[in-house]
């Protein structure tokens, strides 16, 4: 049945069936070789002579990474990393192409043929609501990575989430860290993203108050976070040197502050989130490739919400009935504007929309007004007038809030924890742990 289309194949068989692709080697030094492409939907299989890569080649004519695959509803996709020889698909060099089988696949000396075939389908997936910690969703994809997050919840190896901004990689992992033995223990972030180089080492190792810049002693963020989590966003920000650093720690198990030779054990699990295509970054050089194997032990791609079907009117009710403390259903006309927005944004924006209707009756800002400091607070104009450098301003403004606002909610709800982490929209171990820090 090669050269048969997905729709061809599907028409032949019948629902009771569903197209599965194998990629075989015709030319070169894996000839013979064959691949079935098992991965779910828009998740991407990497073709190349890199270790990592699932179609590993042995052609020293083909890049590290050369291609990936990846399938959907469409048929198979194809993309070219980049690579130095290019990749060549019916004699057509291209950057990406829609594959439906039949085809052959020139990369360097090796030639590759797609294969169409067919298998029986599996039953339906459900699509009743299913939850992971404050996660939820009825998309079969959102479903498989909530399996695999209950697997990872029984380990403690490092781990890295990839997805676009917004879609719920921190949810993720606060959702695998309460699934597992250590629930109580605490999150902390590097947002590698947005922090000056030269401020990273400190935060994240910890500095004497001699080795500090600003004189100002800091535990570090492996200190802090214990035996929870530790999340490294955005591995490939971070300059070569830190990246070695990192490397070593995650090899020893242990690290140092700046400024002492005291060694401390790292007890907690470092998980790494990125918003980039990672495989992308190691090809360019960005993301040492040593460091990429111990943070990638195993990889989760968050789908992003335009792609996840009936997920916006799950999640819109949600937060709406939370807000409204289920008194109220989110009105139609309403619901029908958010189901036909494509959320560049994903979860962060959609809960931001509904938050705005509840508040306001208006789901869309229609403002672009950018802000000044002559908008700020007094309070605010403290932190961002006090000449205090970035990161220790933020920290102190983060705690001032938090200790407000976990005071605030505390109050209004007769000093019941459990319904104020409800009513601020986080989970019970997080706020209890917020009303620890500031008590």
């Amino acid at each position: 049945m090669a050269g048969m289309g997905q729709a061809t194949l599907r028409t032949r068989l019948g629902d009771r069936h569903e197209v599965r692709y194998v990629v075989r080697v015709k030319e070169g030094p894996n000839l013979g070789t064959e691949w079935a492409i098992e991965e779910g939907e828009g998740q991407r299989v990497l073709c190349g002579t890199g270790p990592l890569c699932a179609l590993r080649i042995t052609d020293p004519t083909v890049s590290r990474r050369h291609l990936a695959f990846s399938k959907d509803a469409a048929g198979l996709h194809v993309y070219d990393y980049g690579s130095t020889n290019g990749t060549v698909v019916n004699g057509v060099s291209v950057r990406e192409a829609l594959l439906v089988g039949g085809e052959e696949i020139r990369l360097g000396t090796t030639l590759l043929e797609v294969v169409a075939t067919s298998i029986e389908a599996p039953p339906p997936a459900s699509t009743e609501p299913r939850k992971f910690g404050r996660m939820l969703s009825v998309h079969p994809a959102m479903h498989r990575v909530f399996l695999l997050g209950e697997k990872l919840a029984a380990s403690n190896l490092p781990y890295l989430v990839e997805g676009e901004s917004g879609a719920g990689k921190k949810l993720y992992v606060e959702a695998v860290l309460e699934a597992g033995a250590n629930a109580n223990e605490p999150i902390v972030a590097l947002e590698a993203t947005v922090l000056p180089p030269d401020q990273i080492e400190g935060l994240l190792f910890g500095t004497t108050a001699e080795a500090s810049k600003d004189n100002f002693e800091r535990a570090g963020l492996f200190a802090e976070a214990g035996r929870g989590v530790l999340i490294i966003d955005g591995p490939c920000d971070l300059d070569p040197t830190l990246q070695r650093k990192l490397l070593r720690v995650l090899e020893r198990g242990e690290y140092s502050r700046l400024g002492e030779t005291k060694v401390e054990p790292c007890r907690a699990r470092i998980v790494a989130t990125s918003r980039e295509d990672v495989d992308r970054a190691v090809e360019l050089g960005r993301l040492r490739e040593d460091l990429y194997q111990r943070l990638a032990a195993t990889r989760i791609e968050i789908p992003p919400l335009r792609t996840r079907t009936g997920d916006v009117e799950l999640l819109a009710e949600h937060v709406w009935a939370t807000l409204s403390e289920r008194k109220a259903s989110l009105p139609g006309d309403v619901l029908t504007r958010l189901q036909s927005h494509t959320w560049p944004g994903n979860v962060r924006e959609l809960e931001a929309a509904v938050q705005r209707q509840f508040t306001v009756g208006e789901a869309f800002s229609t403002t672009n007004e950018q802000p000044t400091t002559e908008g700020f607070s007094l309070g605010l104009r403290a932190y961002v007038e006090g000449g205090l450098p970035l990161v220790r301003a933020r920290e102190e403004l983060v705690r001032d809030f938090e200790r407000a606002y976990v005071a605030h909610m505390l109050e209004r709800h007769g000093g019941n924890v459990r319904r104020a982490a409800a009513a601020a929209g986080v989970a019970h171990r997080y706020f209890q742990l917020l009303k620890s820090r500031i008590t």
